[in-house]
Formats: structure tokens, C-alpha cells, sequence
């Protein structure tokens, strides 16, 4: 479910008393902050290699890497690349020492690309997942992408937003907590995340 600005800035408008008409500035902080906690997750599917290709490029709004995956001409999914332990210049050694072509199961990062050994040996599509920034907002209806179970959090930082840009010092007390409260229930329910256990 889609979540929109309007009704952001509703909530924000009843919680802090207020009247304001535009907080895209505040809610795009939000956005960014959240984009940053690397909870926006989308799939690059536009991608493909043919014999010889040594590049993937980073897909737009890119943060960091989930997972790589080809699929071979003959329709085979091979397993997950693997990030390079050495990073790109453990890539540059290797490359330096061996340029034949391969089915490609490394990758390091360099320059707004995934560099792949070994250089691809035939054809292959690619799927990236990947944590991404969230685009700008723009119009009167300007799309965000977190889902609604980011509500929480999106009015959260919404409202802490702007009792900041007001100096509203007992709503910046108030929604500043509550806004990290969100997002720590935000992390912990994702999957991979680490769950701290307090003794």
C-alpha cells in the first residue's frame, strides 16, 4: 500500500497544531534518513552480459549490494556472486595474472560498477538486488515508495522535521525519540538484521 504525502502532512499538521501546506522538504529528510538505514529495497533485472564483459553498472539510487545473480543462455541460475575479499585490487591482480574468460562468480566494486571475474564467457542476464536512495520527491503527488508499514515512521520523522525547522523545542523532545523508536522497530523486524538480546 502506497503512502501519501497528503496524509502525511495531515497527521503532522494535527499532532503539532499546525497549518502548513508544504513539508516536502521535511518529509524528503525523512526519506533519505530512511534510505540510508538501507530499508529500501529494489531488483535491477535490465542488465545482461555477453562473451567478454567485464562490467555491471550500478543501478540508479544505488547503496550497497544484496545479492548478484546470472542466468546463463541455456536458462540456468547459477549461485550468488561473490564480493572479492581484496576488494578491486585483489580483481586487478587477478586480472593482471589471468584474462581468460569464465563463468563469473567475483565481483568487486570500483568507479560505479560491479567488475566480474571472471570476464563472462557467453551470455547472461542479470538480477542485482540492492539497497537504494529514494528519488526526489516531485509534484503535488509525488510518489513514495516505502510501503505502509513505514507509516509509522514516516510520520514520525515528518513531525520531528518540522517541529526542527520551527524550533518547536517540547515537539522536537517528543518526535525526536519516537522517530528512532520507529525505526529501531523498523530494523529489528527486517530479515538479516541483527536482534540484540540485553542481559
Amino acid at each position: 500500500m502506497a503512502l501519501e504525502k497528503a496524509d502525511i502532512l495531515t497527521f503532522v499538521n494535527g499532532v503539532l497544531r499546525r497549518s502548513e501546506t508544504d513539508i516536502d522538504v521535511q518529509i524528503q529528510a525523512v526519506l533519505d534518513d530512511l534510505s540510508d538505514a538501507e530499508f529500501l529495497e529494489e531488483t535491477d533485472e535490465s542488465q545482461s552480459l555477453e562473451n567478454g564483459d567485464l562490467t555491471l553498472d550500478y543501478p540508479t539510487g544505488f547503496i550497497t549490494v544484496v545479492s548478484i545473480s546470472l542466468t546463463d543462455s541455456n536458462g540456468v541460475e547459477w549461485a550468488p556472486l561473490e564480493k572479492l575479499p581484496g576488494g578491486h585490487a585483489q580483481y586487478r591482480k587477478f586480472r593482471n595474472n589471468d584474462s581468460a574468460a569464465g563463468r563469473p562468480e567475483w565481483y568487486s566494486e570500483f568507479d560505479d560498477k560491479f567488475w566480474l571475474w571472471r570476464p563472462a564467457n557467453g551470455e547472461y542476464d542479470a538480477v542485482i538486488e540492492y539497497t537504494k536512495r529514494h528519488p526526489a520527491l516531485s509534484g503535488d503527488t509525488g510518489s513514495i515508495e516505502f510501503g505502509d508499514e513505514f507509516k509509522n515512521a514516516l510520520n514520525c520523522g515528518a513531525a520531528f522535521q518540522v517541529a526542527l525547522k520551527f524550533k518547536l523545542k517540547d515537539y522536537i523532545s517528543i518526535w525526536g525519540p519516537m522517530y528512532e523508536t520507529a525505526k529501531e522497530k523498523m530494523r529489528l523486524s527486517r530479515p538479516g538484521q541483527p536482534y540484540i538480546v540485553k542481559g
